[in-house]
């Protein structure tokens, strides 16, 4: 491709009959790719040629046009294309001619060459070039309503391409003409239509959730019959759920946050195991600890939280069966009164409150005294194998006990924190019947006992993967849960999907540090029609029919496209509203409910197609 843009280049800058801003564009812009949805295997690599927008060009729009987002474009607001732009990911590398290289583009700088110009760059490319990717040009709408015309060469097939902007109450029976009218009578069309849409459409599973929802679902839906309406069989669902971890506004952000606490803790006591230097005594009260907020409404001193915990009686204990809501079971897991809950899961919560390293040793060493004083009941799961939870043990058997403590208190607290968010996890799969255990692929609680030195350190951090991986599934999981109004046994199959994604053994997920840098969060999911509660009819963001017909040696294929946002540049709708409305511009834009466009590609071969 080099070698064609070089000629392109010579072309343009000998050609006495163009302008000198004229611009080479190395990768499809929006308004291209939004034809792409058939052609997963497609090639982006293309070139585009265009103008870009002078500050004086802007000045010929403004005032001139008054219209809303949904009709052309928020930043053209009277037309003034000051403002600012859709938001657009083409962060493309220019090849641009008789210009600065620019690497950043926007949309609505896309100007088009006249009619004239466009016509005679390609009639001499597809002459003499001969481009095998695909050459486009933007121009100026004319009496078809055309805006862009290309031409590719693969060997003997030459192809012609042609975007045109339409009326937007064009029937699928005058598409279904509109095609026909470029092929023989009688000849066979295959039909492929596609439409997405939000999933806000679909309503929220409850209000309460919904509150905390940072997520977004979009789903695409696929059909064979040639219809705006989605049939009720005979049609696929892709459902696209994306997600954030540690977005703040999550319903699971509580368990961000400690699993947050937990990796900086261990952080920490890595680079003082590293580095042998372990604050003593009179360093400690100067050694900052990461830290949760406390809760101050209560007033209460650690110490008097810690005499609360542990006189907190566990008799009603029991474990429960019967299926819990998601909400329910996040509320109870950020309460801290889990049923699930032993003596060092609620330890944990109250000790990562210390604000320095002096003030939690202060504490454990008072949690230990008080230990002496309780007569309640204190519970302590058959699981719990961390050196505070034995020392707790031999001083409630043993009030005489004085156990010495060989561990460092930070280790004493990411193990007990461990213990408690892999319970919390395990808990919100298995209380709400979503998943099983087995489907987790939960680690065996690490008898920290038995570990020291290396193996505890590699144990911590098999656990801390293991917890980021199901967290980054239990926030896409949210998502769904949270947005969908649809059968159980869809949110479970999605459950599953999700677990496979990211806690499988092809989890992208390898350590919290990886999930933190790259926190965005995506599946594609394959749902059920008859459980997943779509609308036939819903406000689509996008429909398209794909009409194709090979015969002899020709290949032609035409693509429909309505989307409810516009996607092309404002000076080119500003051109065709103009055209089409005169001086009744402003209603004519304001009243379109759906940009409609039309892409028509004819390929012809020396010899017959296959």
């Amino acid at each position: 491709m080099e070698n064609l843009v070089i000629e392109l280049q010579e072309f343009l800058k000998n050609s006495e009959d163009l302008d000198d801003d004229i611009i080479l564009d190395s990768k499809k812009p929006k308004y291209l790719e939004c034809f792409d949805t058939f052609d997963v295997d497609g090639d982006s690599s293309i070139i585009l040629i265009r103008k870009e927008m002078k500050d004086d060009d802007s000045d010929d729009l403004n005032g001139s046009v008054s219209t809303r987002r949904s009709s052309v474009r928020e930043s053209m607001s009277e037309f003034d294309l000051s403002g600012a732009p859709l938001k657009t990911d083409m962060n493309e590398t220019l090849l641009a001619f008789n210009t600065s290289m620019i690497q950043k583009d926007t949309v609505d700088e896309h100007v088009p060459l006249s009619q004239i110009q466009a016509r005679s760059i390609l009639s001499y490319a597809c002459l003499h070039l001969r481009p095998t990717n695909t050459l486009w040009v933007l121009m100026e709408p004319c009496g078809q309503h055309e805006m862009m015309i290309g031409c590719s060469v693969d060997n003997s097939i030459i192809t012609r391409h042609m975007l045109q902007l339409r009326d937007g109450d064009t029937s699928v029976e005058e598409m279904l003409d509109i095609h026909r009218n470029c092929v023989s009578p009688n000849s066979k069309v295959d039909t492929e239509v596609m439409c997405d849409f939000t999933v806000n459409q679909l309503g929220t599973r409850d209000s309460a959730a919904h509150d905390y929802n940072v997520g977004k679902i979009t789903i695409q839906v696929f059909w064979k019959e040639p219809s705006f309406k989605i049939p009720i069989t005979n049609c696929s669902i892709k459902m696209d759920l994306h997600g954030t971890a540690g977005l703040q506004g999550s319903s699971v952000q509580f368990l961000w946050e400690q699993l947050e606490l937990l990796h900086s803790y261990f952080e920490l006591l890595s680079s003082w195991n590293d580095s042998q230097s372990y604050p003593h005594s009179e360093q400690q009260k100067s050694v900052m600890l990461p830290h949760k907020s406390s809760n101050t409404a209560s007033g209460a001193s650690l110490s008097e939280k810690i005499t609360k915990t542990l006189n907190f009686s566990y008799d009603w204990y029991s474990g429960k069966n019967n299926e819990q809501t998601l909400s329910s079971v996040l509320e109870e897991l950020k309460s801290g009164e889990s049923h699930y809950a032993d003596v060092t899961d609620r330890i944990w919560l109250i000790l990562t409150e210390c604000t320095t390293h002096l003030e939690l040793v202060n504490n454990m060493a008072f949690l230990l005294q008080d230990v002496k004083k309780v007569s309640a009941n204190t519970y302590m799961s058959a699981d719990n194998h961390t050196w505070l939870g034995k020392a707790i043990t031999a001083v409630k058997n043993d009030p005489t006990a004085n156990p010495l403590l060989l561990c460092k208190p930070l280790q004493l607290l990411i193990e007990i924190g461990l213990l408690k968010l892999r319970r919390d996890y395990i808990t919100i799969f298995t209380d709400t019947f979503l998943a099983k255990k087995e489907s987790l692929e939960v680690p065996s609680p690490p008898s920290f006992t038995s570990l020291g030195g290396q193996s505890w350190s590699e144990a911590v951090s098999s656990c801390l993967c293991w917890m980021s991986k199901i967290h980054a599934a239990l926030e896409l999981m949210c998502v769904a849960h949270s947005n969908l109004l649809v059968k159980k046994a869809t949110i479970v199959s999605l459950t599953r999907q999700i677990l496979e994604k990211y806690v499988g053994p092809n989890s992208p997920v390898e350590s919290f540090t990886w999930l933190k840098n790259n926190p965005n969060l995506y599946l594609s999911a394959k749902v059920d029609r008859q459980s997943s509660n779509i609308p036939q009819d819903p406000k689509y963001d996008k429909w398209m029919m794909k009409l194709t017909t090979t015969e002899g040696n020709q290949y032609v294929e035409t693509k429909f496209l309505r989307t409810s946002d516009s996607m092309f540049p404002a000076s080119v709708l500003y051109m065709n509203a103009k055209t089409d409305c005169f001086n009744n511009t402003t209603t004519c834009l304001e009243n379109a409910n759906y940009t409609f466009s039309q892409m028509i590609s004819i390929s012809t071969s020396m010899g017959k197609l296959l």
